[in-house]
């Protein structure tokens, strides 16, 4: 039985429609689209001059605003200045909040404003699930805390937690690890030092099956360390039959990102030995808060039993988004991923917008020069720093200093409500367009000159 569509969100999802829109609406490509729609009978429809792009356009922005409203976006601009990161970074330290790719927030939106049965919500998170991790199984946690936790207390730890000195970190955005494990009923043991564990510091320690070695990444070492520290934690605990669970704050579902960026690919370290992963949704996969925490039956079936009489268990909208966000991160083609799709840039694309960022900025303001320069920036903040991203960034060089150069960037110019994150060098400062959306290249150059709006210079009003 074929399914027809009866919405169009069944048919393009919304940032793809949105994208869809920008590009149409574009003077040439615009006129190009209304000559050929004339020709086959489908010009000017009533309304005056409104054409039936126009009345989806219309359509659109009104459901756009209607969300907006939902999700408070429509409050005062004065108090809630829209953030431009553009640092580079997926996660600077000036942003408290974690990113949300657009099309998973747009699902969550809708499902708070309908009434949805839990059972129909629990049975397509469950498809997700078992889509993207064959043969395992998975339950939702309401936050990565409560999973840790919950891991941690189950039966097979009886005898001991044990975790490195180097995994007790703390991740912005999820929490402190190690207090999450001294939550736990079960005795905690940490081993090793801040630089790392010996394989003779894992042997001495996990010597019993009711064990439970926890581990975590991003941690306090390099890469290469980390892997070394991993395989030396699995050797340990599989010549004794102990579980070895990870709190993968940095995996990823998209082989083509673990490939690029070197970031753990959940279904290879639950192939190489791992009993279960605790997959945050709100890192790198754009979700709400919250974690999967997926793995071989027997464990995973403890956990759930354990959640759900203490109400842990991810529901209502919160499940819909971090399925759509598993669902999206899965692409095999990765259009529309929203996060794994950011960090996977197009390096050509970002050269061109800084190229052509670098034509509208030079010699204006407090701008002397501007030019796109090759740039090399970490993912974030320690522990994330391990992790680099290739691109290209537009160095603006000072008139005057650079205190009034970034003086006139964080004004926000008249009439604009926008914060504007950049990194600063020694005399120049760099701005990257990896987390910038490109319909605001224009708000960035509004924000580098210091101009107000075109409707605020010529009606005063924005």
């Amino acid at each position: 039985m074929i399914k027809i569509p009866r919405s169009l969100d069944e048919i393009l999802p919304a940032a793809a429609m949105e994208k869809l829109l920008d590009v149409l609406h574009q003077p040439d490509i615009a006129g190009k689209v209304r000559e050929a729609m004339n020709k086959v009978g489908l010009g000017e429809v009533g309304m005056g001059d409104t054409t039936p792009l126009d009345k989806v356009k219309v359509a659109w922005q009104q459901a756009r605003s209607w969300l907006d409203s939902l999700a408070g976006a429509s409050t005062s601009a004065l108090d809630t200045p829209l953030v431009l990161n553009a640092t580079g970074r997926l996660f600077p330290d000036s942003i408290t909040a974690l990113p949300m790719s657009a099309t998973v927030a747009y699902g969550q939106a809708k499902v708070a404003s309908n009434y949805h049965q839990p059972k129909l919500l629990n049975h397509k998170a469950d498809l997700a699930s078992a889509s993207a991790f064959p043969g395992c199984e998975a339950v939702w946690i309401s936050t990565t805390a409560e999973a840790v936790r919950l891991a941690a207390n189950s039966p097979w730890g009886s005898k001991g937690v044990v975790t490195a000195r180097a995994d007790a970190v703390r991740i912005s955005g999820i929490g402190d690890f190690r207090a999450m494990l001294a939550q736990s009923q079960h005795t905690l043991v940490d081993i090793g030092a801040a630089n790392g564990v010996t394989p003779q510091d894992w042997s001495a320690a996990v010597t019993e099956p009711q064990q439970i070695v926890f581990l975590c990444s991003p941690n306090g070492l390099t890469a290469a360390d980390a892997r070394d520290q991993r395989r030396d934690a699995l050797r340990s605990a599989k010549a004794v039959g102990a579980k070895v669970i990870e709190l993968l704050a940095d995996g990823v579902v998209s082989p083509s990102l673990a490939t690029e960026l070197g970031l753990p690919e959940v279904q290879q370290h639950l192939a190489s030995g791992t009993d279960a992963v605790i997959l945050p949704m709100q890192m790198l996969l754009g979700g709400p808060g919250g974690a999967l925490v997926v793995g071989s039956s027997e464990l995973v079936r403890a956990i759930r039993a354990a959640a759900e009489p203490l109400g842990c268990l991810m529901s209502g909208p919160q499940l819909v988004a971090a399925t759509m966000a598993l669902q999206m991160a899965n692409l095999s083609n990765e259009i529309e991923a929203g996060i794994p799709a950011q960090l996977l840039a197009n390096p050509e694309n970002l050269k061109n917008r800084s190229q052509r960022l670098a034509i509208q900025l030079a010699g204006i303001g407090e701008i002397s020069a501007a030019e796109e320069v090759e740039c090399i920036t970490p993912l974030g903040a320690s522990p994330w720093n391990r992790y680099v991203l290739h691109g290209w960034s537009v160095k603006l060089i000072p008139k005057t200093s650079l205190h009034e150069l970034k003086r006139q960037l964080t004004m926000s110019g008249a009439g604009l409500s926008i914060h504007l994150l950049f990194t600063e060098e020694e005399n120049s400062i760099l701005i990257d367009l990896r987390f910038v959306a490109p319909q605001h290249d224009h708000d960035v150059v509004l924000a580098a000159t210091g101009l107000p709006k075109e409707k605020d210079a010529q009606t005063g009003t924005s």
